[in-house]
């Protein structure tokens, strides 16, 4: 068992922390990004044990968490900076919670690039970020630093090697022995997402069985959730509805493509985490939200105009611009085929008109009786859902 003594194969962790180390032998700073919170502490730590002796010599590291400043003043910033400095030597920043500088103290960013611009390349900053740095709300603060930001590096999910090497390592740690087969249903369900294998592996511990479903592993993929960014949530929550559904993040479904959390097969796009995919299925039924702004219509702020035909759009946003009216199955006649009622209207292309446009929002997660039929007059929507 001696070879699961280490949390990850030694290959993995030296490619990883061999990124790090080149950002600071350039004398540059690094962004390491989707590396969970709950991870990167046991990275860090182990990062910090396994540097050689050489590195130790010449180069002071220090992980710090600038959260724990609890300052927004430059001054004081700068002073808690140089507390943790070492005359004559070289010092590089690992930064735990750097999410702190882009949501709390943004306007001390600028500041901090000119310090490390001025310090003679005598300090670097390795930035851990749990969230995407390149979406449209951070970007313009990444891209006016660039020296702070100018490696950044995307932690993927881990691979399967990389889990049941981690597996065999809980194992160990806990004192117990999983099979092959309880091994691979761990690795099937909860995929790279480590800290979701982490909840089954100690569930299976306490219990004497393998499962899923308990209060711990929900408060696990409610903090997954919770630390998505909206643009990423929205994306996850179209996909679980329908995956041919347009968005329009292509930024963000690019990045969340790069982490491994979801792959394209053919012209779907597919959650690789499975009980990841189930929580968000679950949670995109307690509530909808069909609104109607600027000319486009959205399900829960997610764009929905390509998924309908231009009759179907036209329609579902007179019935939705009409809100708590009962609308005649002539009015929806009228809309529907405009001036050509006449010629295309028929009872039975009305009703299959109705069905087809109940079952496009059913795909989108909507239940059917969005649109209610009021019997002998026509339809009304204005619900509660």
């Amino acid at each position: 068992m001696a070879l699961f003594r280490d949390p990850l194969p030694i290959a993995t962790t030296q490619k990883m922390f061999k990124e790090w180390i080149s950002v600071v032998k350039r004398h540059e700073c690094g962004s390491i990004v989707c590396l969970p919170r709950s991870d990167r502490h046991y990275r860090i730590a182990q990062f910090l044990h396994g540097l050689s002796s050489e590195l130790q010599h010449e180069i002071q590291w220090v992980s710090v968490s600038f959260q724990s400043f609890a300052t927004e003043n430059w001054d004081e910033f700068l002073k808690r900076l140089e507390e943790n400095q070492k005359p004559q030597k070289k010092i590089v920043f690992l930064v735990k919670d750097a999410e702190w500088l882009l949501t709390a103290a943004p306007h001390l960013i600028p500041s901090l690039q000119d310090y490390v611009l001025q310090s003679n390349r005598k300090i670097s900053f390795l930035f851990f970020f749990e969230r995407n740095i390149l979406d449209s709300k951070t970007s313009h603060l990444v891209a006016a630093c660039p020296s702070l930001f100018q490696n950044v590096f995307i932690q993927p999910l881990y691979q399967r090697s990389e889990i049941v090497h981690f597996i065999r390592h809980l194992e160990q740690l806990y004192g117990f022995s999983l099979d092959t087969n309880e091994r691979e249903e761990i690795w099937r369900q909860t995929r790279g997402y480590i800290w979701l294998t982490t909840e089954a592996v100690r569930n299976a511990h306490a219990t004497g069985s393998l499962s899923f479903d308990h209060p711990a592993m929900h408060f696990r993929l409610q903090a997954v959730w919770e630390g998505f960014t909206y643009q990423e949530q929205q994306l996850l929550l179209a996909i679980v509805r329908n995956s041919k559904i347009s968005i329009n993040s292509d930024e963000t479904c690019s990045y969340v493509l790069q982490t491994g959390l979801i792959v394209k097969e053919g012209d779907i796009y597919v959650i690789t985490v499975p009980i990841l995919s189930r929580y968000i299925t679950e949670i995109s039924s307690e509530h909808y939200q069909l609104t109607f702004e600027n000319d486009s219509l959205f399900v829960n702020q997610v764009p929905v105009d390509s998924f309908f035909s231009e009759r179907e759009r036209g329609l579902l946003v007179y019935i939705f611009t009409h809100q708590g009216e009962v609308i005649p199955r002539e009015t929806i006649a009228t809309v529907l085929w405009r001036k050509n009622v006449e010629e295309y209207y028929t009872d039975w292309g009305l009703d299959q008109a109705m069905r087809r446009l109940r079952k496009r929002l059913e795909q989108l997660g909507i239940p059917k009786q969005f649109i209610k039929t009021v019997k002998g007059k026509g339809y009304c929507y204005g619900i509660s859902i």
